[in-house]
Parts: C-alpha cells; structure tokens; sequence
C-alpha cells in the first residue's frame, strides 16, 4: 500500500463505468492509501456497486452535481499527500498509480496527467482520444500548457493553493484548475 495517494473519484449516475475502474485500482502494482467515490446525489446503482466492488472505499457526497464540487468534496474527506482525481470511464493498467508516482517524485512536478490513448476498440472512442490529444497538442504550443480532468495527479499542497476546483460550473472546470 503507498501511504501517500489517495483516488477521488466524481461520480453521478456512473453504475456502468464504476466497477471496471474500481477493479483496474484493486489490481495496481502499487495500491493507493485510499479510494473516495465523491457522489453527486447518484440515483442509480453506482454507490452500491462501488461498496460491493471495493472494499474500504470512503464515500464523500455532495448535493451540487457539478464535477467541481464531488472533487473538492473527496479531496476534503482524503488524507494523502497527493490526490488522483480519475474519471469513471477510463480504465488503467496494472502500473498505472506506480508510473504516476515515479513521475512525480523523478520531476517533482506539482501536477501531472496523463497522456490518453484509445482501447481501440470503438471507432467513435478512437477518434474521440484522437480530438482530446490534438486539441491538448494546439492548446501546449499555441496557450499555455493545459490539461484535461479525466486524470489528474497533484499534490496536495498544489490543491490547497490553488483552492481547488470551481464548483459554480459543470464544465471545463478543469481546464480552470489547469490555468
């Protein structure tokens, strides 16, 4: 177990996409402090699901169903050191978290993510992944550097001074954090 990551992940209506993920984490190499489903006042199996997929796992709930606010309410019930807040549809290979951490601590960097890469086993999902890195690609040469929520790795202290995410908007929220 690393003592120092904890996964937060935002989650409403989300029953077909939580088990997948939620094995994927009981799977790692590395396997993380703990893992927070952060809830939007789901009406459907997910919470359930996750109970019987994962045991252990800490609910964090929120009445506000912006992904801004379930992520700043998992982040405030964690106790890592570094926050993994991760998307309920993506899916992770058994080195994933140990990757993460070798990046941040051979970098020191404050925030990563993750570069996406399709499954291939949809074209619809192949040429979504393919819009995301192209226009993530636009965005580093042409702005500033941005990244996307569907992963992000950060530490704690990084959150903290940032203040976390903006919870009035139900997107690109972020791309904010990013900025």
């Amino acid at each position: 177990m690393n003592n120092r990551v904890s996964i937060i992940i935002p989650t409403l209506n989300e029953y077909k996409y939580i088990g997948g993920l939620l094995q994927d984490l009981k799977e790692q190499i590395v396997l993380p402090k703990e893992v927070i489903v952060a809830d939007c006042s789901s009406t459907d199996d997910t919470l359930t699901i996750a109970k019987r997929r994962y045991s252990g796992i800490l609910i964090a709930e929120s009445t506000m169903k912006s992904p801004g606010a379930a992520r700043n309410a998992g982040a405030k019930k964690s106790s890592g050191d570094i926050l993994l807040f991760i998307d309920c549809d993506i899916r992770v290979e058994k080195d994933f978290l140990k990757t993460l951490l070798t990046c941040i601590d051979e970098t020191n960097a404050d925030v990563l993510y993750p570069k996406f890469l399709s499954d291939g086993m949809s074209a619809f999902g192949t040429l979504h992944i393919a819009i995301v890195r192209s226009w993530l690609l636009f965005y580093r040469n042409f702005f500033t550097e941005k990244g996307i929520g569907g992963v992000i790795f950060v530490k704690r202290e990084a959150y903290d001074r940032i203040g976390g995410f903006e919870e009035s908007i139900n997107e690109s929220e972020d791309v904010l954090f990013f900025k």
